[in-house]
């Protein structure tokens, strides 16, 4: 590919975002609340984890199997969970003299299950299984149809493309890809051609455009399969747009900190994205261009008339998953006016079971449920991308080991198979200025770069601006109160032990989890008082929720008296004998 023609197609893509969200900047100016919680969230997965785990074994339908097994995976399971070791090791019995025989549609879903194998192996160890992910691309290449897509196995090229079935095959490819197998570029402009050809006259996509048995027309699920696909597709066909990650185990930073102690992480030999493969066959440049116009219109379409939970059809989980790979493929946190991960969460918490399975009362069987729930609140395609979410994930142990920390903390490339690590850009001050305006767009931004600032620059810049941290304190935003009691933890002043036991009571968990942690940096007492640094951790999956507010209350109340006995032995003198010590005495008994 030219230099012109990856410069057009970028182009384009600039084009197709600012049409998406140039008249949406109102609403970017003034943020809702989150109503939805991290430490909730990391609960439902961890109850669904263990319901799934615990069933996976019963699945006879590999194609559900190697889908829970990939949720699996992604919910933190360890790689030699026995459900995702017996997934693998029946993929490798498969191929034989490095072919891969491909999957039939009655018992394994075919080219679904397909695409799900090459995901699950490439995120497994794209190493160890590469001949298996070649033996599986090159099945995927050969079932590619005439027209560009991809239909049930047993159809031929004379079956009518399917927009659901190729989404798969993309996604089956994108895995071969990121683990360094070329795909002809052919390939993707192909499939790319199809969906640039076969869009609905009201700008969505339907499940079988072609064919005049399929009736139902644009659908939510199929025009967000279709987007999310494009995107991926365009990713390849702009070779610098993709990514690379490490060998195993998902991307690692480069430091890891405890305790303010920057400890080196062994190194690993990355395995780089393969570029496309030079092929003239199709005009990259003609189809990438005639893409944006496409992408423009069903961006459009999805966007004024998404919802959390579709109820077109039965397959509303799947809908779900499939919401979050747009918003991972295209990088937008918004779908037209809508927080498509807070809304979505909401629903996805609101549907699970006690038992830790999920409930979406469509016609899915329970194990696809539960899996594409879990895949959705893991964000498990941005994961895989190795790119830092909106969602910035500050609490829940950010002090200890570095848990809870962007795992791209200080935004690792890897350019011409060296570690390259992006300049950290701006003065503190501007940059807790830049959080605290509350725009979507720049928020992860800002707060990677405090972070990075706080991590590696200087500590009298940081004391610096502790006023502007203290008012970030009272900010409406969990996210940012989160962040600023990081931050001011880091400054070694005993002072602000008072803000930072006050906070435990914070309405949200997570920010009172920060509160804990910062309380433990300041005081140098990394295990808290023997206090568990979640109340949460190791609740059985179905806790009644009552039980689960209770246990809440009681860690609340338990940090306040810890934290407040050892306040009260070491404060200055100049604090006491004030109104926060009578309150605090008279709270904890002393």
């Amino acid at each position: 590919m030219t230099r012109h023609t990856s410069s057009l197609i970028r182009r384009g893509l600039f084009v197709v975002r600012l049409l998406l969200i140039g008249s949406l900047l109102c609403v970017f100016a003034q943020r809702p609340a989150r109503a939805v919680d991290q430490a909730a969230i990391d609960a439902a997965v961890k109850r669904g984890v263990n319901w799934l785990g615990s069933v996976i074994g019963n699945e006879r339908d590999m194609g559900y199997r190697a889908l829970a097994a990939m949720a699996l995976l992604k919910g933190g399971a360890p790689h030699n969970h026995p459900g995702i070791m017996d997934v693998v090791d029946t993929i490798r019995k498969r191929v034989q003299n490095n072919a891969y025989p491909g999957r039939d549609e009655q018992s394994s879903k075919g080219m679904y299950l397909v695409g799900i194998e090459a995901m699950l192996l490439a995120d497994l160890d794209p190493v160890e299984y590469r001949p298996e992910l070649q033996a599986i691309t090159d099945y995927i290449i050969k079932e590619q149809r005439s027209s560009g897509g991809w239909n049930y196995v047993n159809e031929g090229d004379n079956g009518h493309i399917d927009t659901s079935v190729t989404q798969y095959a993309c996604l089956g490819l994108w895995a071969a890809h990121r683990s360094g197998i070329e795909v002809p570029q052919s390939v993707w402009a192909r499939v790319l051609k199809w969906f640039n050809t076969h869009q609905q006259a009201d700008g969505g996509f339907a499940y079988r455009p072609s064919d005049p048995k399929s009736r139902e027309g644009s659908t939510l699920t199929m025009t967000a399969a279709a987007i999310g696909t494009m995107h991926l597709i365009l990713m390849h066909l702009d070779p610098s747009a993709a990514p690379s990650r490490p060998r195993s185990g998902g991307r690692k930073a480069l430091d890891q900190l405890k305790f303010g102690v920057l400890e080196s992480v062994p190194e690993e030999e990355p395995v780089v994205a393969a570029a496309p493969a030079a092929d003239d066959s199709v005009d990259a440049r003609a189809v990438g261009q005639a893409s944006t116009r496409i992408l423009a219109r069903a961006e459009s379409w999805l966007g004024t008339r998404f919802t959390p939970e579709q109820k077109e059809n039965g397959f509303r989980s799947y809908y779900i998953y499939t919401i979050e790979r747009v918003g991972a493929f295209a990088n937008s946190p918004k779908i037209g006016a809508h927080d498509w991960f807070e809304e979505c969460a909401k629903v996805v918490l609101d549907k699970q079971e006690s038992d830790g399975s999920w409930n979406f009362e469509g016609a899915e069987r329970a194990s696809a449920q539960a899996a594409f729930a879990i895949l959705f609140l893991t964000r498990s395609t941005a994961k895989s991308l190795g790119r830092t979410t909106r969602r910035t994930r500050l609490g829940n142990g950010l002090l200890a080991g570095g848990r809870g920390l962007p795992e791209d903390l200080r935004a690792v490339e890897i350019q011409n198979g060296n570690v390259q690590v992006r300049e950290i850009k701006g003065p503190l001050d501007e940059l807790l200025t830049e959080l605290a305006t509350g725009k979507d767009m720049e928020l992860a931004l800002a707060q990677e770069e405090v972070i990075e600032k706080i991590q590696f620059g200087s500590r009298e810049e940081l004391i610096g601006q502790k006023e502007q941290l203290l008012e970030l304190v009272e900010h409406k935003d969990p996210e940012l109160r989160r962040t600023a009691l990081w931050a001011l933890g880091r400054t070694d002043d005993l002072a602000l032990t008072r803000l930072l036991i006050s906070a435990l009571d914070d309405p949200d968990l997570s920010v009172a989890i920060e509160a804990r942690n910062a309380l433990c940096w300041i005081s140098r007492r990394p295990n808290g008082f023997g206090l568990a640094e979640n109340p949460l951790d190791g609740l059985p999956p179905d806790t009644p929720e009552q039980e689960i507010q209770a246990e809440v209350a009681e860690w609340r109340n338990e940090a306040v008296s810890r934290w407040g006995s050892w306040y009260l032995q070491v404060r200055p003198f100049s604090e006491r004998g004030d109104a926060f010590e009578a309150e605090l005495r008279a709270r904890i008994g002393n």
